[in-house]
């Protein structure tokens, strides 16, 4: 699709292509930022090809419930089928993608990485469902104020209503559980945790600026003790009580995490107010 290309609905509503942020090497899926012609706003595109509209559709029913519950989740306004393509199209949140500011603005984010964390944690307790492939490619934060990102929002739930086990999520935030290849296989239900993995894996790469598998071979197999990350986060100066944390969220059996993702969020804003009062306390 070319960006002159139109999506036109058959209310007569257009949407105009106006960049296409990416595009899957198979072509099965893109996202596009485009212009409602009709009501003058920028909207978000996601295209899938109609072999993956089932998909599509859970995706869609996910967004509609979660929007109920949290404003940090992108509001779908249609869904368009035209020729062998369908196009979901919601909410444009203007930001940039947490990958794009550890690109450009490492030390930014690990200055600010308490405060982006506790806002995700805080979306993914009032959402409840494993959202399953939690990385810096679906968070967008928007813009900074006063050395502070504003709003964090998450993105892209196309894994959240699927059942587990075939190798879903992104290598480097895959929970052992994930994969094919490990013990841990559970039953899909409530009580999962495998974004408490990603979590702890996100937490590492805003405080170091590199993803934590970045040069190294860490085998989930291995015992968690054997990982140099955690001596790398001690020698970075961070405190003892938030590399236990991250350690508490890697762990490779899903029981020894949190007991679920509000006792996550409460475990970590008690570090962040530590944190402040330790600071607030010291003379520089």
């Amino acid at each position: 699709m070319e960006k002159e290309d139109l999506i036109k609905h058959q209310k007569q509503q257009v949407y105009r292509i106006l960049e296409k942020v990416y595009e899957r090497k198979d072509k099965k899926s893109a996202y596009y930022i485009a212009e409602d012609t009709c009501l003058g706003r920028k909207v978000g595109i996601k295209q899938v090809q109609e072999e993956k509209s089932g998909k599509q559709k859970e995706e869609v029913k996910m967004l509609l419930k979660l929007s109920e519950t949290t404003q940090y989740v992108p509001r779908i306004y249609d869904v368009v089928k035209q020729q062998n393509q369908i196009f979901m199209i919601m909410e444009h949140i203007e930001g940039k993608t947490l990958r794009k500011y550890l690109e450009t603005e490492k030390e930014k984010i690990a200055q600010n990485h308490t405060s982006i964390f506790l806002k995700l944690c805080r979306i993914l307790q009032q959402i409840e469902l494993e959202h399953r492939d939690i990385k810096p490619e679906n968070i967008i934060l928007t813009k900074y104020q006063n050395g502070n990102c504003k709003d964090v929002f998450l993105i892209d739930f196309g894994l959240t209503s699927l059942y587990p086990f075939a190798d879903e999520g992104t290598k480097g935030y895959q929970a052992p559980e994930q994969r094919k290849d490990t013990d841990y296989k559970i039953k899909a239900e409530k009580g999962n945790k495998v974004d408490m993995f990603a979590c702890g894996m996100l937490l590492y790469e805003m405080i170091m600026g590199e993803s934590a598998i970045e040069g190294k071979n860490y085998s989930l197999q291995e015992a968690i003790e054997e990982w140099t990350m955690f001596q790398e986060l001690e020698a970075k100066g961070i405190s003892q009580e938030e590399i236990n944390f991250i350690k508490k969220c890697l762990a490779i059996c899903p029981k020894d995490r949190f007991f679920d993702k509000k006792e996550m969020f409460y475990q970590y804003q008690n570090i962040s107010n530590k944190e402040k009062l330790w600071k607030t306390n010291t003379r520089y």
